[in-house]
């Protein structure tokens, strides 16, 4: 089972303490926040596959979106996931969608 997201559940709670929402409900919308929750360890993986796929090392990589080889690790670990403007980056750098990056995979084509 995966870790809910807690951003996600941060939210649900508020909803809860603010518009009186019962509990059972709370665990409904957690449960479905737990659904969402992206696969960071999944990400990871295909990050340093795409900046293999480059030859790059990640101090490279680093030196190219401004950032530190030891965050880059962190991020192909699944520790820590990139800010938007470094996914548009990486988008660019490895010729992928954002969308591919956050799923965790190439995706087919329409």
């Amino acid at each position: 089972m995966r870790n809910i997201n807690r951003c996600s559940y941060d939210i649900i709670w508020l909803y809860v303490r603010d518009f009186e929402v019962n509990v059972d409900l709370f665990i409904l919308l957690s449960r479905q926040a737990e659904d969402m929750t992206m696969d960071t360890k999944q990400i990871g993986r295909f990050l340093k596959e795409l900046r293999k796929s480059e030859n790059m090392t990640q101090e490279e990589l680093g030196d190219r979106v401004g950032v530190t080889n030891k965050t880059i690790s962190k991020w192909e670990n699944g520790n820590y996931m990139p800010p938007i403007d470094v996914l548009m980056l990486l988008s660019e750098i490895y010729g992928v969608s954002i969308n591919e990056i956050l799923n965790g995979r190439r995706l087919e084509d329409a």
